[in-house]
């Protein structure tokens, strides 16, 4: 890696030949693997400096370089050092060596992955050796420039910096200073342009010798720096309605977004008034799961912690599912419906998506129209699937054919889908991109605090989507194995790895143990639709995104492009192998795919736009430009809000979407008169309302949560039909059953009045009827 240290010398010839020798011997002890420059850009001098530094680049050729500015000014040294000996990592230092050099491997390596490194005389494990009199100037300078500019960094005159070539290339023209401000300026602009800054500890001493001593004046200096705060402060405040715009972008993104989720509801209770019916709750996504998350919501909110599987009277072990357990107490406290605490949990979890999209996008790409065209992708991005689906059978849906594209079945692969769906995948996606945010900013800023962030966040997410343990360890494991060939790995980036995955194990070697060795392993197995649709359903579900980030990849290996790409390019790149690997529940791994593609396809999506809105404007190209970006950005929203609409006010499939009264009355009963400890045996839909809505136990319900459906619904058909009392009895003493639900289709499989001698009705409203067995 090419790295530049910068010296700005102002009549140092007392020092400067022991400055460069000593930097010369660290550096080529400590950077073996590195081309290593030092310039030293003489700013002014008038005395032996420059002779110096010339003997200097003989004694050391192609180490040391020597520079002339023509005139004063620190910052203009270091600027014109920068510019013309390019490099991978720009760094600087004072010439009277302040800092201690065993300090440079730790502010080079803090920058390799991106981002900019400060030394801070603040900093706990820093050592200093100050005067009273400069310990008080900087404390109040650093008091000042909070008050005017609100930064947090803690020591920002400390001459003892470096930044990424990515980074300064877009900051340092912005950068006015040409004097002893201009490293405070370029680390305040880049502070506030969203970059990762790492302040390391030093060892910093006051020189005593009066050939070392600064002879800065402090008055002067000061005065100097005040003044340009105020000048950056005034700058910042004409920008301030810029990012203000920016952010109401991003606020009115997710406002729509909470909108358009609450669409699909609003419509159906207007049909359920207008048909006289009552809306179930659920929708077309997820028909037939809806009412397993209803009785999980109806459990937590009667002081359960641990959920019964209603809709199996196998009598399978308690399960702790934390969302469902807080959307319960969250109904218990409010005085709320299970239904309607699931869906204000559902749109209460899309601004809180919306914040940790928008607070990663905004460290990712630099643009505002970038930024914003990924938030617009996040929250409502999709494929073109929609637009093919007369072209596909209509069949059902199972782990051995998916038949359909995934924009049309699996809801988790898009943020979108999901706010439509259910709050539990909401809450998947909202903790897998703080854990993999807070891991990149763990290994990239080699912050422990945040790899520790990252560790809980993916442990939360472990606790309801187990099966997403894959995603938390590919994709920063294949990151940091890139980084460890790259050798750009240091001993922080192991211990903070480390971190993330001591929090991660307990959590992910339970559901290992649960999902692979426990006792329900194989009904987990068996129940797990798990197949990933084929490759072209794949491209058809994610369409046009797929090469926007083609082209985002490609375009990442350009210097400049991206502050730093890497975690995205190998995100992208990585997470399809687990689509189709040997892992249970292998299609929710889609969760999570959506992000990257959309910070990868964000610059291709503006440049359509521009090639579109060009001043010469070239009809064919345009069009399709303007085609291709109304596709990837909006083809999901119209299509699955139609499509839910149809469905939810169709009168042919009022059944799954709507009670009629009496069925209300006797779903009802259930839930009002049945004991708690009931076990109610009735066909697999019937069972489906009576654990979803009736909160009691069935021997059949609903398909993915009753153990071996297809030997449970023969024997209800011949419990009402030609089964010997004598089996009658067994059935009903292995399975725990107490009551009897039967309805139009019980009396559709029904052959037989035997089974009536084992009970007694205790309802009945001429349609349906519920009998206690004796």
């Amino acid at each position: 890696m090419r790295i530049l240290l910068a010296i700005p010398a102002l009549n140092e010839e007392a020092v400067i030949r022991e400055t460069v020798e000593k930097t010369a011997a660290f550096v080529s002890a400590n950077f073996p693997g590195d081309d290593f420059r030092i310039a030293v850009a003489d700013n002014g001098s008038t005395d032996r400096t420059w002779e110096i530094v010339r003997e200097m680049e003989g004694k050391y050729p192609g180490r040391v370089f020597g520079l002339k500015t023509g005139r004063p000014g620190k910052g203009l040294a270091i600027r014109t050092a920068w510019s013309e000996h390019p490099a991978d990592i720009c760094a600087f230092m004072d010439a009277d060596l302040s800092t201690d050099l065993r300090s440079l491997p730790a502010l080079i390596d803090a920058c390799r992955s991106g981002g900019m490194a400060i030394g801070s005389r603040q900093h706990p494990g820093s050592v200093t050796e100050r005067t009273l009199l400069r310990r008080i100037f900087s404390a109040c300078y650093r008091l000042a420039l909070k008050a005017i500019l609100g930064t947090r960094i803690s020591d920002l005159p400390c001459g003892f910096k470096a930044i990424s070539a990515g980074i300064a290339g877009k900051i340092l023209p912005e950068t006015e200073s040409d004097g002893w401000f201009f490293d405070t300026e370029l680390t305040i602009r880049a502070e506030r342009a969203g970059y990762p800054i790492t302040e390391i500890p030093i060892r910093w001493h006051e020189a005593n010798d009066p050939d070392r001593r600064s002879r800065v004046s402090l008055i002067k200096v000061s005065a100097e720096y005040l003044k340009n705060a105020w000048r950056l402060r005034g700058e910042f405040r004409k920008k301030k309605p810029e990012k203000n715009k920016e952010r109401k972008w991003a606020v009115g993104l997710t406002i729509l977004a909470v909108i358009v989720a609450a669409i699909p509801v609003a419509f159906a209770v207007h049909e359920a008034h207008r048909l006289g019916l009552t809306w179930r709750g659920n929708n077309l996504l997820a028909p037939g799961d809806f009412g397993v998350y209803l009785s999980y919501i109806e459990q937590a909110k009667s002081g359960r912690l641990l959920f019964d599987n209603l809709f199996d009277a196998h009598g399978h072990r308690p399960a702790l599912h934390g969302l469902w357990l807080l959307t319960g107490w969250a109904a218990a406290g409010l005085h709320l419906t299970p239904t309607v605490a699931f869906h204000l949990m559902r749109l209460a979890l899309i601004p809180l998506l919306g914040l940790v999209a928008w607070r990663w996008i905004r460290e990712l790409l630099e643009r505002t129209g970038e930024r914003v065209v990924a938030m617009t992708l996040v929250l409502f991005g999709g494929g073109i699937g929609f637009f093919f689906q007369g072209l596909y059978r209509v069949g059902k849906l199972d782990a051995v054919s998916p038949d359909r594209p995934v924009d049309l079945w699996v809801s988790e692969a898009f943020p979108f889908l999901s706010s439509l769906n259910s709050p539990h995948f909401l809450a998947a996606w909202i903790l897998l991109l703080l854990a993999l945010h807070q891991a990149w900013r763990a290994i990239g800023n080699r912050s422990a605090k945040s790899a520790a962030w990252a560790g809980l966040a993916g442990a939360a997410l472990l606790t309801f989507h187990p099966f997403h343990a894959v995603t938390l360890l590919l994709v920063p494991g294949s990151w940091l194995t890139v980084r460890l060939i790259q050798k750009n790995v240091n001993r922080k980036d192991i211990v903070n790895a480390a971190i993330y995955l001591v929090a991660l194990t307990p959590v992910a070697a339970y559901h290992v143990y649960v999902s692979k060795f426990g006792p329900d392993a194989a009904v987990l197995a068996a129940r797990s639709l798990a197949v990933t649709p084929n490759a072209w359903h794949l491209l058809l579900g994610f369409g046009l995104l797929l090469p926007l980030a083609g082209w985002g990849i490609w375009r990442s290996a350009k210097p400049r492009s991206f502050p730093n790409p890497n975690l995205m390019v190998a995100w992208a790149v990585m997470q399809p192998l687990a689509f189709y690997g040997p892992f249970v529940f292998q299609r929710r791994l889609l969760l999570g795919w959506l992000f990257p593609l959309a910070i990868l396809s964000a610059p291709a999506a503006v440049r359509l736009w521009h090639r579109w809105s060009g001043r010469k404007p070239s009809p064919l190209p345009n069009a399709a430009a303007l085609l291709l970006s109304g596709l990837a950005l909006f083809n999901t929203v119209p299509g699955t809000i139609a499509s839910s609409a149809a469905v939810l006010g169709s009168p042919t499939h009022r059944p799954a979407f709507y009670f009629d009264d009496v069925r209300l009355e006797a779903v009802g009963w259930v839930r009002k008169n049945a004991p708690s400890g009931a076990v109610f045996l009735s066909s697999a839909n019937a069972g489906y309302d009576i654990a979803g809505w009736g909160n009691r136990t069935v021997l059949a319900g609903h398909w993915a949560n009753t153990d071996r459906l297809g030997e449970k619904q023969a024997l209800i058909a011949r419990f009402f039909g030609n089964m010997t009392e004598r089996d009658r009895q067994e059935t009903i003493g292995r399975f725990g059953l107490t009551h009897i639900w039967f309805g139009p289709e019980e009396r559709a499989i029904a052959t037989s009045d035997d089974w009536r001698k084992t009970a007694e009705t205790v309802f009945s409203n001429g349609e349906y009827e519920i009998l206690a067995i004796r």
